[in-house]
């Protein structure tokens, strides 16, 4: 997510919609609760969800678990459940703990509350929870007033995602119109786009001529204060609220980077960030035009990636690079007009099929091409949803080569139905696959080449969250792993990258400048110089 949203929080949000606890009756009571070991681990999930808000926390935890909560003290036993208070600081990473290590940690304790929660399940009969009555004790525990509202909604939340399917969920309507408005904006902030894993805060990257970006900011910068506060005892909100405010004001920030701590002074500023900005780049010798694409969730998309096409062949481009990464998807449409453009009128570019009755539908383009330039699509684990259908179809259709790390791996469609009362039900209606027939949930889209971050990238450099790693519930996987179909001309490429390419070179040259070059955009530049229409003679 990017720390570069308007002024209002999600809590604001909620508070104005005025939900109450009456509204979880519905799903938290001992009939639902205790009618399967899915829906029972899910109250659990949503009772704790409103623990989280009060204060010292609170949580209903089993026996299996116990070993991996610091807890103050134990409150009671219910069930075979114990409930007790939390220790808000949680657990503190060592000094030298990498992310990787980090979320390790935090899978396996995840893996061992679902053992622990199905074990509890299993003994209901003996032990009946009285779940009606639990819901009354969190209330009085965590709900306020001003809370009450986003407090319900974070629980209902939490209670579909182990229920239905992780993206199934709640949002106030105003919120998701103003999502959907156009997505080039001019924001007041620092301009980072930052990521939780565990309690920490981790850059993703500056925003490039954002006032974080001028400040000297790097990804992978871990966020240890903002202002006085230590930045693992705050919630997302919390840390967005902290980040923002009005232009010319300043936020102090204390970063580790590596195994340094440093101090920045950020002054705030507008930060505008196109969601479609286009380049020459001339790494190799020749002119190719890059395309960098943010969201599907801009209705003019399709447009504005027509444009740059026919101005970068004005300029000279002889291939194309279009960047998907961190590209978190959006509206399917544009990723089917995208496909269009670089595959002509009535290609297949996606195929859906409902949940319920397994009816499939192709869907097909309905534009014509305007480019036969070579191509190359970037992605990394950041690339999801309709980023994959727009990649995967590209693939299939042999029009691009894909470069990169494999995607996120959602192939799920979601409707979105506005309810009275200002909420909006977002829940997941259609699994998508591929043309070929495959599909690329849980797994994403296997790049043709696979390309590290850097030349003999770590473990950590490495380190990425997939759909797999990040919900325990998931719709699984479907198809048999990628093959590659165009293997002579892949051999022939990947031969001529090994021996020609200077992308190894020019990293090199540069990867200790402040912003070190972009070592998968310099491959991709060798990718096409490669491609025999652009072969050095």
């Amino acid at each position: 997510s990017s720390v570069i949203a308007g002024e209002k929080s999600l809590g604001q949000y909620w508070a104005e919609v005025g939900l109450t606890a009456d509204f979880l009756k519905g799903p938290i009571n001992s009939n639902e609760c205790n009618s399967h070991s899915s829906i029972f681990i899910a109250c659990i999930q949503a009772l704790n969800t409103i623990g989280g808000y009060a204060k010292p926390p609170v949580a209903l935890v089993s026996s299996v678990e116990a070993s991996d909560i610091i807890y103050g003290k134990s409150l009671k036993t219910i069930g075979v459940l114990g409930l007790v208070e939390l220790n808000p600081e949680g657990h503190e990473p060592a000094e030298d703990e990498d992310h990787f290590t980090i979320w390790q940690k935090i899978k396996e304790r995840r893996e061992r509350q679902i053992k622990g929660l199905t074990a509890a399940f299993n003994f209901r009969n003996i032990t009946p929870i009285n779940f009606e009555l639990l819901l009354k004790e969190f209330k009085t525990r965590a709900m306020t007033t001003q809370n009450e509202s986003e407090v319900t909604a974070a629980a209902f939340n939490a209670f579909l995602a182990a229920a239905v399917d992780p993206h199934t969920r709640i949002t106030p309507t105003q919120q998701n119109e103003e999502n959907m408005a156009e997505p080039d904006d001019r924001f007041v902030g620092i301009g980072i786009e930052l990521k939780k894993i565990g309690k920490q805060t981790i850059v993703i990257a500056p925003i490039e001529g954002s006032p974080a970006h001028k400040a000297g900011i790097r990804a992978n910068d871990v966020i240890v204060k903002i202002g006085k506060v230590n930045a693992e005892t705050l919630d997302w909100d919390q840390t967005l609220k902290k980040i923002r405010g009005p232009v010319g004001t300043k936020v102090k920030f204390l970063i580790k980077r590596k195994k340094q701590f440093i101090k920045i002074e950020i002054t705030r500023g507008a930060v505008v960030q196109e969601n479609v900005s286009y380049k020459l780049v001339q790494d190799t010798g020749i002119s190719f035009g890059y395309i960098k694409f943010r969201s599907f969730m801009d209705q003019s998309g399709c447009q504005k990636i027509a444009e740059a096409i026919t101005s970068l062949e004005f300029m000279g481009a002889q291939g194309l690079i279009l960047d998907l990464r961190g590209n978190l998807g959006g509206l399917l449409d544009q990723s089917i007009c995208i496909g269009g453009l670089f595959l002509g009128i009535d290609q297949i570019v996606v195929r859906v099929k409902d949940l319920t009755n397994n009816q499939e539908q192709a869907l097909r383009s309905q534009n014509n091409s305007i480019t036969d330039l070579p191509m190359v699509v970037l992605i990394d684990a950041g690339s999801a949803s309709a980023s994959e259908v727009l990649a995967g179809a590209l693939q299939d259709h042999k029009r691009s080569w894909i470069a990169g790390d494999r995607s996120f791996g959602k192939a799920t469609v979601q409707a979105v139905v506005p309810q009275p009362e200002g909420i909006t039900f977002i829940g997941t209606v259609q699994r998508f696959y591929q043309p070929s027939g495959r599909t690329n949930q849980v797994i994403g889209i296997t790049p043709d080449f696979e390309l590290e971050p850097k030349p003999n990238a770590t473990e950590e450099d490495m380190f990425a969250l997939r759909e797999a790693d990040l919900y325990t519930n998931a719709l699984p996987a479907l198809s048999n792993p990628w093959e590659q179909t165009r293997l002579s001309d892949y051999f022939y490429i990947d031969d001529c990258v090994q021996n020609f390419g200077s992308a190894k070179e020019a990293f090199e040259e540069k990867q200790n400048d402040v912003f070190p070059p972009d070592y998968r955009l310099l491959v991709a530049q060798d990718i096409l110089a490669c491609e025999p229409v652009n072969r050095r003679q």
